[in-house]
C-alpha cells in the first residue's frame, strides 16, 4: 500500500513510502519536501492538484475508484489506475494542515475488466448479429416452406403424372393424384421403384432411371410403351399404355445429382387413333390397287370387243339393236302421237 503525506497550499511531500514514490516512478529523494507538482510533474492537467485542495477545503475525504493517471513506467508515461483516498489531516489546534494520501494499484484489474468488457460488448454484438442471421434463416426457412407448399400444390393440381425420386434406388418421395392413379390404392411414398412397381421389371423404366440419375442428363420419351397393373390384379392384368414423359435430374447445393423428377402424359388415345387411321389408309390402299387392276382389265377387255373381226353374228346382231333400238322407241312414240290425235 502506498502512503504519503501532503501539507500545506503547495502539497509540499512530507512523507512518501517507497511504494508510493514507485507508484510516481521517482526516487524517494527526488519527491520528500518538494512540492508535488514539482517533484511528479507528470501529475500536472490530470485533475489530482484540484482534488487534494478540494479536500483540505472542505475536509471532506475523497474515494477514488479505477482512476486513471499517466505516470512513468520504464522511461514512458503509461496509462495506470488507481484506488486512493484523500483525507485531511489536522495539527494540534485543529487545522488543516494537509492530505494523506493511500493508494493501491489497479492497473491489472482494470485492464482485466476492460478486456472483459471489451469481450462482453464482442459477444453481445456477436449475439445480436446471430440472432440477425438466425432470423434470416429463419425467414428464408418460411419463404422456402411457402414455396414448396406452393409447388406442392401446383404439382397435386397438374393434369399431368407427375413423381420425384430420391437416391440411386429411385425412392418415391412425391407423387400427385394422376400418378397415383396408375396403380390404383398401391403404396408408392417411402418405395423404390422396383419395390413398389416390381411389373416394370425387363421394361427400359429402370434403365433410364439409372441413366439419368448417373450422367445428370435429362431423357425424353416419345409414346413409349408401358405395361402397369393398373388394378393390382397381378401379371396377368397388365395393360398396355403409351407415355409421352421426361426424366429431368435434381441436384443438391452442391451441385450433385440425389434424385430425379419426373413428369408424363398418356397419349394412349392418340396413339391407338393414329393407328386405327393409318390401317384404314393401308386398306384404303390396298382396295384402290384392286380397284385400279379391275379398271385396267374392264378397258382392255372394251378394246378386245371393239377390234374388228372379233365380233360373231349373234354379238353383232345384238350390237345392232342396241344401235337401232332408240330409233325404233322414238318411231312408236311418235305414232302414239298422232293416234291420240
Amino acid at each position: 500500500m502506498a502512503l504519503g503525506f501532503l501539507e500545506g497550499p503547495e502539497l509540499r511531500v512530507a512523507a512518501a513510502n517507497q511504494q508510493l514514490c514507485a507508484m510516481w516512478g521517482h526516487a524517494p529523494d527526488q519527491v520528500l519536501h518538494h512540492p508535488l507538482l514539482a517533484a511528479v510533474p507528470e501529475l500536472q492537467g490530470q485533475g489530482f492538484e484540484a482534488l487534494l485542495h478540494e479536500v483540505m477545503t472542505t475536509q471532506k475525504p475523497f474515494v477514488g475508484t479505477g482512476v486513471p493517471a499517466q505516470l512513468l513506467r520504464n522511461g514512458q508515461l503509461t496509462t495506470t489506475y488507481y484506488d486512493f483516498v484523500y483525507k485531511p489531516f489536522y495539527t494540534v489546534q485543529g487545522e488543516v494542515q494537509g492530505v494523506i494520501n493511500v493508494a493501491v494499484e489497479v492497473t491489472a484489474q482494470v485492464v482485466a475488466h476492460q478486456q472483459v468488457q471489451q469481450l462482453n460488448e464482442e459477444l453481445l454484438a456477436a449475439n445480436e448479429e446471430l440472432k440477425a442471421a438466425t432470423r434470416a434463416v429463419e425467414q428464408a426457412r418460411a419463404e422456402a416452406d411457402l414455396q414448396r407448399q406452393q409447388l406442392h400444390h401446383v404439382l397435386q393440381q397438374a393434369p399431368a403424372m407427375i413423381c420425384i425420386f430420391d437416391g440411386p434406388q429411385h425412392t418415391f418421395q412425391f407423387v400427385n393424384p394422376p400418378y397415383q392413379a396408375l396403380v390404383g390404392e398401391r403404396p408408392l411414398v417411402g418405395k423404390p421403384i422396383a419395390e413398389a412397381m416390381p411389373e416394370l421389371a425387363g421394361q427400359p423404366i429402370f434403365g433410364l432411371l439409372d441413366q439419368v440419375y448417373q450422367t445428370g442428363e435429362a431423357f425424353e420419351a416419345s409414346e413409349m410403351l408401358v405395361q402397369l397393373d393398373h388394378q393390382n390384379g397381378g401379371l396377368k392384368s397388365l395393360k398396355e399404355r403409351y407415355y409421352n414423359s421426361i426424366y429431368q435430374a435434381r441436384r443438391d447445393l452442391a451441385g450433385a445429382v440425389d434424385g430425379i423428377l419426373v413428369f408424363a402424359y398418356d397419349v394412349t388415345t392418340q396413339v391407338l387413333a393414329r393407328q386405327q387411321v393409318q390401317n384404314l389408309n393401308e386398306e384404303l390402299a390396298a382396295t384402290n390397287e384392286e380397284l385400279h387392276a379391275s379398271n385396267a382389265e374392264f378397258l382392255t377387255g372394251n378394246a378386245e370387243l371393239g377390234r374388228p373381226g372379233l365380233v360373231g353374228a349373234g354379238q353383232h346382231a345384238v350390237l345392232q339393236l342396241v344401235v337401232e333400238l332408240p330409233q325404233l322407241e322414238l318411231g312408236a312414240a311418235r305414232a302414239e302421237t298422232e293416234r291420240q290425235r
